[in-house]
């Protein structure tokens, strides 16, 4: 299932907030005059998908294709490193990403890291992932306010990061930091806006 929020006055084809195309051509032409105008994408996954509309509705791929002011987008099971690379690509604007149980590797961090660099909020939940790929996306991103990720092995590295080039994160959210508690504290002091922190 999908969710889109539009801009004012734009028209949206669906059923109960999911657009559905009557076919291939219909959607193409509607992302083609409207994507510029949709904001935030929602995808989610569907305990049971309607097949007869299944197909017609717009691929993850096709919205971060066609959206290219899109600010938000959160999908599960979908993020894969083909979808960071063209979010990376096509999205310039995009401010929040949201993805989890998908096949998100360093690839598609580096890809995202490389080419996003207004990030606001990221909740990567990717355990495969190495943190030098983490620490890439966090040093090109530096408006950063939250930020949650459980990537392999996080040594103190990364946070010192945040510490280094992220001065307004409010939060963050780092999976067996490997950290002794004197430099730990250390590092939290450093964060003047910090207001919740999961270690």
């Amino acid at each position: 299932m999908i969710w889109w929020i539009l801009e004012k006055d734009v028209p949206m084809p669906g059923i109960y907030g999911t657009p559905v195309f009557r076919d291939r051509h219909i959607r193409e032409n509607y992302l083609l005059r409207h994507g510029s105008a949709i904001r935030w994408v929602n995808y989610e996954p569907e305990a049971r998908p309607n097949k007869k509309h299944s197909r017609f509705i717009p691929s993850a791929l096709d919205v971060a294709q066609f959206c290219p002011n899109l600010k938000k987008f959160e999908a599960a099971q979908l993020l894969n490193d083909e979808l960071a690379a063209k979010l990376g690509q096509c999205c310039p604007l995009l401010e929040e990403l949201s993805g989890f149980g998908g096949d998100l590797t360093d690839k598609g961090v580096f890809q995202l890291a490389k080419m996003c660099s207004k990030l606001k909020k990221i909740y990567l939940p990717c355990r495969f992932v190495e943190e030098k790929c983490m620490i890439a996306l966090v040093r090109n991103n530096p408006g950063l306010v939250s930020f949650k990720t459980r990537a392999a092995s996080t040594r103190g590295n990364l946070l010192r990061e945040l510490a280094l080039n992220c001065s307004d994160v409010e939060e963050f959210h780092l999976r067996d930091a490997e950290m002794t508690l004197p430099s730990l504290l250390l590092l939290l002091a450093q964060f003047k806006k910090l207001t919740s922190v999961s270690l």
